[in-house]
């Protein structure tokens, strides 16, 4: 459910209005795929519960579909292609999700101006401030007017759901804006949206702290009242029950995530308070969180059918109209070998790396990596559907009508994902006291995870590790590392020195317990575009890639702004320097 909208220097919804004290609302009533104009929702406010429940919608499409995210998957070097673009299924077929631009090497920087046809900055600029701007208006008229939104049915008091669910969805909107964004507006409920402000552009450091704020008001919020945040299809978490408690287990893991997150290069993560983000991470969530929907585009764009037997050896490339993951992405990319490599134990990585670090690495054809680790298929391995590895093998070549060949084979890999594509069907506790969801059966759809035990656990190592607490952070490591991959577990030493040692580095040698972080948490999160928030600030992205997006080009026009962009240059403000430190992917 979306509320249309006029044109505003910040997309909004006013809701100045005189009404009643009290009313009673029955949300039932009214179908969740209604759109409403700004007057309509002046006019009826027992529609304000209605429109605060639909904001997750554009916080999802902010925080996990089409752009950036994709785009940062490529910067991420989670995913390559040379493809040009592919289809954008939230838009019109005039307005594809452009990939060529953000893949190719060396970086370019990318376009932001006006004209442009990359809704790379446009796209979560507009989605978190649109879910911000009901969810800030909202709650001010409820107080301003001494509302109370009553259920009809049981006759409950839900305001206080209504508020907190808000204040949460301001935290976190204010949270993804920082960690992407140069500077952008701070918004709250003081600002009245039906003025249309001209609002000032704040700091990331300042826009991430207001969210931090705010989601811990809504923490305290949630502590104070219980409730349900129902399972509706398009309204509060899309397809998915919450309960306040799970509501605050995921506040708490996105402050973590803002603390660490929002760090541009290796400096600021290294002086992150760490102690305060294990903190946190203990607060948050124990089992996947995200909503049940269409799947994961970062995962879908390099699925393919697999209806042949031996299935890794014949199938063809994924055509649209056969499954969920046969859809308008599917085929365009492959799973970068940067972050499959440093499991190679041939010593194919390392020459592929060499040869990468030459003139002509365009060339260089893709290698087949070998390797213990059992989320990664080997060649000569038969794996069924149903077996939970997550990258398998192919021999097929990239079309080149998907991919031109005169832009050589350094942009494919022989490898695919199905890392959470079919067994995300159930959802688990958030609690793990072994509470069952409040979900309806099974829904047909996947389980878009946007926050992952994996990732918490080996942020909580990250955290442990930088604070002089080896040997936890190898415990932690190790969860994933042999309950999934099946290797041996690492000590508080790092990696045991071996032939066969995982992960490898440029020069062969077993990498540091470090190394193994990096390597498990890029494994473990592939498909939502966390790698390319964590080799920001590990200093591991490839030299010229953004680091952080200007605001959209259209709206610093609107405001009368100069144009800018990132990206291309390396080591000048908003471009990534050569890495020099990170033998896991790069040559020194």
């Amino acid at each position: 459910m979306r509320i249309t909208k006029r044109s505003l220097a910040l997309a909004g919804v006013a809701a100045a209005v005189s009404v009643g004290s009290c009313y009673s609302l029955d949300v039932t009533a009214v179908q969740p795929t209604t759109s409403f104009t700004r007057e309509q929702v002046l006019q009826k406010p027992e529609l304000i519960e209605l429109v605060v429940a639909g904001l997750f919608i554009n916080f999802w499409g902010g925080a996990t579909y089409g752009q950036p995210w994709i785009q940062l998957s490529l910067y991420g070097e989670e995913i390559t292609t040379s493809a040009n673009s592919s289809p954008n299924f939230n838009r019109a077929a005039t307005q594809p999700i452009i990939l060529w631009d953000f893949a190719q090497e060396p970086r370019v920087a990318f376009d932001n101006s006006v004209t442009g046809t990359s809704l790379f900055a446009r796209d979560p600029w507009s989605n978190f401030y649109e879910a911000n701007a009901a969810a800030t208006d909202m709650p001010r008229l409820i107080k301003e007017k001494h509302l109370k939104i009553i259920d009809p049915a049981t006759g409950a008091d839900n305001t206080q759901r209504v508020l907190t669910f808000a204040k949460w969805l301001q935290g976190l909107t204010h949270i993804h804006l920082a960690m992407l964004f140069d500077s952008s507006a701070v918004i709250d409920e003081t600002v009245d949206l039906s003025k249309v402000p001209n609002l000032p552009f704040h700091h990331h450091n300042e826009v991430r702290d207001s969210g931090i704020k705010w989601l811990e008001d809504a923490i305290r919020m949630a502590q104070e009242k219980s409730f349900i945040l129902p399972l509706k299809a398009d309204l509060w978490v899309y397809n998915t029950a919450v309960s306040n408690d799970e509501l605050i287990a995921i506040a708490h893991s996105y402050i973590a995530r803002a603390m660490v997150y929002t760090a541009r290069n290796p400096t600021e993560r290294a002086a992150v308070d760490w102690a305060t983000v294990k903190q946190h991470i203990a607060a948050g969530v124990t089992a996947p969180f995200g909503p049940r929907g269409l799947p994961n585009p970062i995962i879908s764009m390099d699925y393919r059918a697999m209806m042949s037997s031996p299935p890794q050896n014949t199938a063809a490339i994924c055509t649209a109209g056969t499954t969920n993951f046969c859809g308008p992405h599917a085929g365009v990319a492959r799973v970068d070998l940067r972050l499959l490599g440093p499991a190679d134990t041939s010593g194919a990585y390392q020459e592929w790396l060499q040869k990468v670090s030459a003139p002509r690495f365009d060339t260089v054809a893709p290698f087949i990596v070998r390797t213990p680790d059992k989320r990664i298929q080997s060649p000569s391995e038969t794996v069924p559907l149903t077996k939970p590895v997550y990258f398998k093998f192919t021999d097929v070549v990239p079309p080149a009508t998907i991919m031109p060949t005169e832009r050589g084979p350094y942009y494919w890999s022989n490898y695919w994902s199905s890392s959470r594509a079919l067994n995300n069907h159930t959802q688990l506790p958030l609690d793990g006291g072994g509470r069952a969801r409040r979900n309806v059966a099974d829904l047909g759809l996947i389980q878009d995870a946007m926050l992952l035990p994996a990732e918490m656990d080996l942020l909580m190592a990250e955290a442990e590790l930088r604070l002089g607490n080896a040997a936890a952070a190898a415990a932690l490591i190790n969860k994933t590392r042999v309950g999934n991959g099946e290797l041996p577990p690492v000590t508080a030493a790092g990696v045991t020195p071996e032939p066969g040692c995982v992960p490898k580095l440029y020069d062969g040698s077993c990498g540091t317990l470090m190394d193994a972080l990096m390597y498990e948490k890029r494994i473990e999160t592939y498909g939502t575009a966390i790698s390319y928030f964590d080799l920001r600030g590990w200093g591991c992205l490839l030299e010229g890639t953004p680091t952080e997006l200007p605001p959209p080009g259209r709206q610093l026009d609107l405001l009368g702004k100069s144009q800018y962009t990132y990206g291309g240059h390396p080591g000048t403000p908003g471009s990534a320097p050569r890495p020099t430190n990170c033998p896991l992917l790069h040559r020194p």
